[in-house]
């Protein structure tokens, strides 16, 4: 029990003793039996958390956006592959298939075949409803950038962090100077940089709880940011 040998049995202040398994967190992560838990007492909503997140997440999504969308309006930059904004469609209709005909007398592809997800399939939809070419490339590197820097907020969530730290620690590394280097050329190298997060992320959650729903994410985010150069 909760109460000191020799101690009043008149509860002191407003102290609680919780029984059974204490689950901590809203993942169901398994906490100590028979705990204490000691404090003011009053239920906190989840409206203001709602919405602090909802403020975050609209603040990196502008962070990472806006300002690639106002840089070189209407230019598009050499980035990774032409064919992913000249012809995304005709790219993602050859990247099946090792042997390439049209080059000399035949080769064997190089790196295509890691264009079927997630990069081609994007900048094909980008194609297919009519976007512009360098509005769709601004996407995709807004995209990848939004995609670190959530992962970021959601891991430290995971670790137990709160409050506006989460948002700084999310910009801090969404906004981290290695990417210089690759979000203007290489940027499809960026993906395992943007899934490092969410895959420790499932590791702790995989650790804590039973189940193989965790595993089997990690083993799609390993696919979908490993996969470019999967041939």
């Amino acid at each position: 029990g909760c109460r000191r040998p020799g101690a009043s049995s008149r509860p002191v202040g407003r102290s609680r003793c919780v029984r059974g398994t204490l689950r901590l967190g809203p993942n169901g992560h398994r906490g100590i039996p028979g705990a204490c838990v000691h404090g003011p007492g009053p239920m906190r909503t989840g409206t203001g958390t709602l919405g602090r997140d909802r403020v975050q997440t609209l603040v990196l999504a502008a962070v990472a956006s806006l300002p690639l969308l106002a840089n070189d309006v209407g230019r598009v930059a050499a980035d990774t592959k032409a064919y992913l904004y000249l012809d995304p469609g005709r790219l993602l209709a050859r990247a099946p298939y090792m042997w390439q005909p049209e080059v000399a007398m035949g080769t064997v592809t190089h790196q295509n075949i890691g264009y079927l997800w997630p990069v081609g399939p994007f900048f094909w939809l980008g194609e297919a409803i009519g976007l512009p070419d360098w509005i769709t490339q601004r996407l995709w590197l807004g995209s990848v950038l939004l995609a670190a820097g959530l992962g970021m907020r959601w891991f430290l969530r995971t670790l137990g962090w709160r409050g506006a730290a989460l948002l700084v620690s999310s910009l801090a590394y969404m906004l981290s100077p290695y990417i210089l280097n690759y979000v203007d050329r290489h940027s499809v190298i960026l993906l395992p940089w943007a899934g490092l997060p969410w895959l420790m992320g499932l590791t702790v959650r995989a650790l804590r709880t039973p189940g193989w729903r965790h595993a089997a994410l990690f083993g799609l985010v390993t696919l979908t940011v490993g996969g470019v150069n999967a041939s």
